[in-house]
């Protein structure tokens, strides 16, 4: 072989370990923007489900705040609530709870804030199917009905 031959032959090997290098560099930028892409999907999809599933407990929680439904259906049943001296409204909806006159505290909680409900040191008798605002409106009252 000549050595024309022979620097011909070095340089079809480089000219092809070259393309075979670029093309390998090529394939790998396409496999590295397809798993970027691949996350970035992955990631919209689960920020979109947070966004549905919080929309539908948010739609939910307000639709609770200002339902006009007593927990139970007329007629009821009456119960007695004491709320003391110093006592919060989380304290006086655990009670509710408790005692079957409403669901959530929480809900109770964000209703007496935007009835502006004060509630009076007293023994009051509420029914299960009163509505929160009746509720509210019967704890906040100047007078209660005391237990003797």
């Amino acid at each position: 072989m000549s050595s024309k031959q022979t620097s011909r032959s070095i340089s079809q090997i480089t000219s092809s370990k070259t393309i075979s290098n670029k093309s390998k560099k090529a394939s790998n930028k396409k496999v590295q923007n397809m798993a970027n892409i691949s996350v970035k999907i992955c990631i919209y999809t689960v920020f979109i489900a947070l966004l549905i599933i919080l929309s539908v407990k948010g739609y939910k929680f307000g639709k609770s705040v200002f339902s006009e439904k007593g927990y139970d259906e007329k007629p009821g049943t009456d119960v007695t609530i004491t709320v003391d001296s110093g006592e919060g409204i989380m304290s006086v909806g655990s009670k509710l709870v408790d005692n079957g006159v409403i669901e959530d505290r929480l809900v109770f909680y964000v209703q007496t804030i935007l009835y502006e409900g004060k509630f009076k040191v007293g023994t009051y008798t509420v029914n299960t199917s009163d509505s929160p605002e009746e509720i509210i409106n019967i704890l906040s009252a100047e007078k209660s009905t005391e237990e003797e």
